[in-house]
């Protein structure tokens, strides 16, 4: 053995070859030698690296010891060389996420473009939200009891709260929204059953509920201006004119830009967004 360290460890869920994996920090031990690989492929040459190994001697009661064995063709010859590759290889289960949520959640590779040009600006928009949900993902586990809006917009956290008793109706909110409970509501809105028993939501749930609640967020935020705008005046004064007249004629104080050339008052973009319509007019035969 050539030293030991503590080193960080992530949690890890349940699987049908694994116990789960409680995150810790676990003292591991260090070794490493020169080591030459020997291929059994045909065609295949040997080559000459190094072998750096990692173990934790006295692992949690119930807990599997974690256990590396790294072959690296990169120069290593000391320990602070070797610790360096074993910190290498931790990043390594980020850069995968990071790739499952691109190609399993947004389909990156799905997608119809033939130009490199588009893929690389899909690319660089999917990423944006790719991070957000890595991150999200992953602090839900480590920081699970953090507020959501370390990670979220205060907007969609808004939005998660509103929709919580219709998504996850056992869910309890107490206060603010923690980090679990906004990646529980997510996955539920990509169709996720928020059963402590089932495991993790995958990247395909979880990107197809953020899409959903970025449409949610989107009707909320209209709401929100509209409500706030103050409502126009109605520019239409309908009186009847006679028989068989049933237009409106253009209110006096209305300005000139009002009208149209056909005599019909024209409504400002945003009273139509509105939905502010002319009243119909009161006439004999209206």
């Amino acid at each position: 053995m050539v030293g030991s360290r503590p080193l960080h460890v992530s949690a890890q869920p349940a699987r049908a070859d694994r116990v789960a994996r409680t995150a810790r920090d676990a003292t591991l031990s260090l070794r490493y030698a020169p080591s030459r690989c020997c291929p059994r492929a045909p065609g295949w040459a040997a080559g000459a690296g190094v072998g750096v190994l990692v173990r934790e001697e006295a692992p949690p009661q119930g807990q599997k010891a974690v256990e590396w064995l790294l072959l690296s063709n990169a120069p290593i010859e000391s320990e602070e060389a070797a610790w360096g590759a074993v910190t290498a290889y931790q990043k390594r289960w980020g850069i995968e996420e990071l790739h499952k949520a691109l190609k399993t959640g947004c389909r990156l590779e799905g997608r119809q473009h033939e130009a490199r040009e588009h893929l690389e600006n899909l690319l660089a928009l999917t990423l944006l939200t790719s991070v957000k949900l890595l991150r999200l993902r992953t602090l839900s586990r480590t920081l699970p009891d953090e507020p959501a809006d370390a990670v979220l917009a205060p907007a969609e956290v808004q939005v998660l709260q509103a929709m919580a008793p219709q998504l996850s109706p056992r869910m309890p909110l107490q206060g603010a929204l923690t980090l679990r409970q906004a990646l529980l509501l997510i996955a539920a809105l990509g169709g996720y059953m928020a059963n402590p028993q089932k495991r993790p939501p995958g990247w395909l749930v979880l990107w197809r509920g953020y899409e959903r609640l970025r449409d949610y967020v989107a009707g909320f935020s209209l709401a929100q201006f509209l409500s706030a705008a103050p409502r126009l005046p109605s520019v239409c004064n309908p009186q009847p004119r006679g028989r068989g007249d049933i237009h409106g004629t253009i209110d006096q104080a209305a300005p000139p830009h009002a009208s149209t050339r056909s005599g019909l008052p024209r409504l400002p973009d945003a009273a139509a967004a509105r939905g502010l319509e002319c009243p119909p007019a009161q006439g004999p035969h209206a």
